[in-house]
């Protein structure tokens, strides 16, 4: 971790005493910010670049700037006339010097400084840096990427402004450039931060390109290759029509070889984790998907070579390959097969919150069940004691991080899938107190959570035992209070409890239960009738409308709610 020398100081002071070891780096901070102050002024009183002793400082000054740790440290200390000078040495050079390559590498460390980046666009460093990429000197490319990185809007205009990328294509075009990785990482960066940069990519027939170069680095160029599947990403997430184009160039089998690739190295993981994010976009084009999934046993591959790999970036890019294809409902019933939901469950013992992230959202989305017939995963899950693992999520703290939120959001949204076509699942959920946090979750400032904790109740209440549970934890008071939301997805979260929860009970002679007549005289307590009244004369939207109207003709089994319709009638209110 590196401190700025304030924050050194007042560690010290804080600390009571200072050895003579704390002094000396001290010191050294303390001197490296004056000696860059010393020799930038230095410049200034003698700007005559052909001096011996301009060349001198200009030597020294990058030595010093290359020890700097930290680029905040260099706030405050370089003027607009220092920036002149610098701009003057690059412009007015025929070939790279020593002096050039010092100023160069001066900028490189300047240019991560964000509050810099303007002096690059207002004296044109950044367009003599472009105009002079002949000099294959990586620095160059650096002060662009970080000039990307620090200030995208005003880096992206200038680019556009001083027709940058038409240079950077050109010198990805030149079969000779040994500036290939670092263009594709200024590439990588602009495309990730602007649609226009991808759609001009696009225009000027950089797909053909960048798959020629990765068929060219395929074996022998990590870090390009790594690249060039990150700009082809961004391209097909944001154009998704361009899929097809990957397909028609024929580059889809090579894509394919870099995902089942064992290497497991240090170089060549990133490879195999960008090439199956771009697996991920293409299969949104469902003749890509088609193409992809001929591969014999990707998904076998998938589950060995990423999911159930010990890198935690290699799983996660594994996860959100499973959660796009759950989500396209792409080759689903490979992932639930019972082997493979076993390791996803396992994992949600995991304390990596992005992995979490998208294992629960898979999760999710595999639970989905239209019926009780179709549940086969869901009853896997259940015996794989998926809720006893999902349990412990809904404690997740909601205010510190929005990723938290959604973890909890999804955990909610697969009790609930669960519990609608299981039984077991719906006897879990009461016996691991479950009900109870759900119910809480309904006091979530969280529309989101909210809502999805509403329909979770609304497939637990289809149990009698259940009912109980959330009578007796306050749950449907807050429910019958809901109904006063104007969140549209909430009011039919919260009428198909009420719909469901007031099921009529018949007992052996096809008579009302006295147990379902006291669930709806507390529904009268809570004046539950009043309010969804209330929703049908207000809400137009059609299905909450037809979810209050199957209450009401659950509820109109009771004596005192049938009195009160007829009463309605009457006055021609229903």
């Amino acid at each position: 971790m590196n401190f700025s020398p304030k924050t050194i100081i007042l560690g010290s002071i804080m600390a009571g005493s200072v050895g003579a070891m704390g002094w000396q780096i001290i010191d050294e901070a303390l001197s490296s910010k004056g000696k860059i102050r010393k020799i930038s002024k230095s410049l200034l009183s003698n700007t005559n670049t052909s001096s011996k002793e301009f060349e001198s400082n200009i030597e020294k000054l990058n030595n010093n700037l290359l020890k700097v740790k930290n680029p905040k440290d260099l706030n405050h200390l370089f003027t607009n006339k220092f920036f002149e000078i610098l701009s003057k040495i690059i412009t007015e050079s025929t070939k790279e010097t020593k002096q050039v390559k010092n100023a160069i590498s001066i900028l490189q460390v300047i240019s991560q400084n964000e509050k810099y980046c303007k002096h690059f666009v207002r004296f044109g460093i950044l367009e003599v840096i472009l105009d002079k990429l002949h000099y294959n000197n990586p620095d160059s490319l650096k002060i662009i990427i970080s000039m990307i990185r620090k200030s995208q809007t005003l880096a992206i205009i200038e680019l556009d402004k001083i027709n940058g990328l038409d240079i950077l294509i050109k010198e990805l075009k030149s079969k000779e450039s040994v500036n290939h990785s670092g263009i594709l990482e200024c590439l990588t960066w602009a495309s990730e931060y602007s649609p226009k940069i991808i759609n001009e990519l696009i225009e000027k027939s950089c797909i053909p390109l960048l798959c020629n170069l990765l068929i060219r680095y395929h074996d022998s160029n990590s870090r390009c290759v790594s690249l060039i599947c990150s700009v082809l990403s961004d391209i097909c997430s944001t154009v998704e029509s361009e899929a097809a184009t990957l397909l028609q160039i024929g580059i889809v089998p090579k894509i394919l070889d870099l995902v089942y690739e064992e290497k497991n190295t240090q170089e060549r993981l990133p490879v195999r984790c960008d090439a199956l994010i771009l697996l991920s976009h293409l299969i949104t084009n469902p003749t890509c998907a088609h193409t992809i999934f001929e591969r014999k046993d990707l998904m076998d591959t998938i589950f060995e070579q990423y999911v159930n790999f010990n890198d935690l970036k290699v799983r996660y890019v594994g996860l959100k390959f499973l959660a796009k294809c759950a989500e396209l409902n792409v080759h689903k019933n490979e992932i639930n097969d019972p082997n493979k939901l076993k390791i996803l469950i396992s994992l949600l013992n995991s304390k990596n919150t992005a992995i979490l992230s998208e294992l629960i959202k898979t999760l999710k989305l595999l639970s989905i069940t239209v019926s009780s017939s179709n549940s086969e995963s869901v009853t896997i899950m259940v015996d794989l004691e998926i809720l006893k693992k999902i349990n412990p999520l809904l404690n997740l703290p909601l205010t510190s991080s929005p990723i938290l939120s959604t973890i909890v959001s999804d955990a909610i949204v697969v009790v609930g899938n669960c519990c609608f076509p299981s039984q077991e699942a719906k006897n879990q959920v009461r016996d691991l107190h479950i009900i109870e946090k759900i119910i809480q979750l309904l006091d979530s400032t969280d529309p989101k959570i909210q809502v999805n904790a509403a329909f979770a109740i609304a497939n637990i209440v289809m149990d009698t035992e259940n009912q109980k549970v959330v009578i007796a934890k306050n749950g449907l008071a807050k429910i019958v209070d809901l109904l006063e939301s104007t969140d549209i997805l909430a009011l039919v979260g919260c009428t198909i409890v009420l719909r469901n929860y007031s099921v009529i009970k018949l007992d052996e002679e096809k008579k009302i239960t006295q147990q379902w007549l006291e669930q709806v005289n507390y529904l009268i307590k809570l004046q539950a009738v009043e309010k969804l009244f209330a929703v049908l004369q207000t809400q137009p939207n059609r299905q909450i409308q037809t979810v209050v109207y199957e209450c009401f003709v659950n509820l109109n089994n009771h004596p005192e709610i049938n009195q009160k319709f007829q009463q309605l009638k009457e006055s021609q209110k229903l």
